[in-house]
This record gives structure tokens, C-alpha cells and sequence, in this order.
């Protein structure tokens, strides 16, 4: 997938959020627009990492996924990841 710095982060940012979480709230934390975001968002779901559960809002797939990642990166702030 093309984007892969920013796929992470999107990915570790919802993975310590721990539930579904908005979009523009994923693109406050990664500092950029919700539109720039999208794509990202949308190469995610293509390839199964992440769901939309409702306009805007989406949720890791993977809970083991989700555990290890908010278990390794729980400590360290959302701007440092």
C-alpha cells in the first residue's frame, strides 16, 4: 500500500484509542486535513486493516492487532509516534 509512514500512524493512533474513532479526530492527531486523510483511509480498508462503521468513523479489524500495538506503543504520546 502506498502511504506507509502514514498508514502506521493511522493504524497506532487507532489502536491506542481502543474503540471507533472519526476520522477528523485520526486527522488531528496525524496533523493533517481530513481530506488529505482519506486516501489513506481508504487504502486501509482495501486491504482489511481497518472497517467503516458508520459515516466517518472507523475501527481497527484485528482486536490482536489492536492489543499488541496499544500494549507496545501505550506509553509514548501520539505526537511522538
Amino acid at each position: 500500500a502506498k502511504g506507509g509512514p502514514l498508514l502506521k500512524k493511522i493504524i497506532k493512533i487507532m489502536a491506542l484509542e481502543g474503540k471507533p474513532i472519526e476520522a477528523s479526530e485520526i486527522a488531528k492527531r496525524v496533523g493533517k486535513s481530513q481530506n488529505y486523510l482519506e486516501f489513506y483511509l481508504q487504502e486501509l480498508v482495501k486491504y482489511d486493516m481497518i472497517k467503516k462503521v458508520q459515516r466517518g468513523v472507523y475501527e481497527l479489524v484485528d482486536r490482536v492487532i489492536e492489543s499488541c500495538i496499544a500494549k507496545n506503543y501505550g506509553n509514548v504520546k501520539a505526537s511522538a509516534l
